[in-house]
């Protein structure tokens, strides 16, 4: 979608990549998810996020973390992180958001992205 508004010049590319860039910022993060979808118990998560923020600043992920602790499995955390990809913003959200384009301009270039 992002290069068919390109393309039909509704946007920039430095609109899209920004939007980009703020649907990744914006994801719910994996504690989060692992606590509601009861992967972790509250202790464990706790624990889990007390010992990443003992850890210098960017030396560990939190999958890193639960995973040396061996409180999740590399299968629950690509479950996690499958979970968490759906949680994203949809692009035409943040686009509007960001000011990038108009709600009229979306309605119209999404009728005609989907005729093609």
């Amino acid at each position: 979608m992002g290069e068919f508004l390109i393309q039909q010049r509704m946007i920039t590319e430095k609109d899209l990549n920004k939007a980009l860039d703020d649907q990744k910022k914006n994801l719910v993060p994996l504690g989060l998810l692992a606590r509601q979808n009861a992967f972790l118990s509250n202790d464990k998560l706790f624990q889990a996020l007390k010992t990443l923020n003992d850890s210098g600043p960017g030396e560990n992920s939190f999958s890193d973390i639960v995973k040396k602790l061996n409180f999740l499995t590399k299968d629950e955390l690509r479950n996690l992180h499958s979970i968490q990809s759906g949680t994203r913003e949809l692009l035409g959200k943040v686009l509007l958001s960001n000011k990038a384009i108009s709600r009229v301009n979306l309605i119209k270039a999404l009728k005609e992205f989907q005729t093609l």
